[in-house]
């Protein structure tokens, strides 16, 4: 799914998140939780890191000139699991993880898109949120298999109190955004480029949607500016 982002007429380049989360593997503080608004990007990171660190696929193509593949830390991942001969087929999702990680000694990168999306649509059923909660507690708490996990969101994780199995996770967000402010939307510069690419007014442009400060960012909601530029239409 990210190819076809990557290669469409409008494209802004948000690799360099990569490198902010390539900073956290494997540490104490690989558990991130992005939480930002509808039609703010998050699928099209998420996409972005899964073709990153996909085991499953060649994605070098993709990612050639981006940003990203400017840094030392880039890397793909290519080896898939097939030398594994036991994953505890009888097992819970977290056993089978653990027998993957103690025969291969590789561990698991997890990418969860809209995560808190049970409390959006089963926001009634406090049962099926317990047991929700409950298997994501199973799946992350001292697992040692776990090197990285990105989940986005558009709720905020603290809302579920004492009984929230993502306490693990550090939440950036639109008040909060820490370092990945720019990654949130699109920033001046960014869509300013956009603009001389497209032949669109940038003033224009930013007197209809320049609508966030981040910090010090001025920040652009993506599909309102990738839509003005499309059509041609403010």
């Amino acid at each position: 799914m990210f190819e076809t982002a990557r290669f469409s007429d409008i494209y802004v380049d948000k690799s360099m998140l990569i490198a902010r989360t390539n900073a956290l593997y494997r540490k104490e503080r690989r558990f991130i939780c992005v939480s930002r608004p509808r039609r703010f990007g998050k699928s099209m990171a998420a996409n972005m890191l899964a073709a990153y660190y996909s085991r499953g696929c060649d994605s070098a193509e993709v990612f050639a000139g981006l940003k990203i593949g400017k840094e030392a830390s880039f890397w793909n991942c290519k080896k898939n699991f097939r030398n594994v001969t036991d994953w505890g087929q009888d097992s819970r999702l977290k056993d089978a993880l653990n027998h993957i990680f103690i025969q291969t000694g590789k561990g698991f990168i997890f990418i969860i898109d809209e995560w808190d999306c049970v409390f959006r649509v089963a926001r009634n059923r406090k049962e099926a949120q317990k047991a929700y909660l409950d298997f994501l507690r199973g799946l992350f708490k001292d697992s040692e298999y776990v090197e990285l996990a990105y989940m986005t969101g558009i709720l905020p994780i603290k809302k579920y109190g004492e009984h929230s199995a993502v306490n693990i996770f550090d939440e950036y967000s639109l008040i909060s955004p820490k370092n990945l402010g720019e990654y949130f939307g699109f920033t001046e510069e960014e869509v300013c480029l956009q603009c001389e690419q497209q032949d669109m007014e940038y003033a224009e442009v930013k007197r209809w949607y320049d609508g966030y400060l981040i910090g010090n960012l001025h920040i652009y909601n993506p599909k309102s500016v990738v839509d003005a530029l499309t059509w041609k239409e403010l």
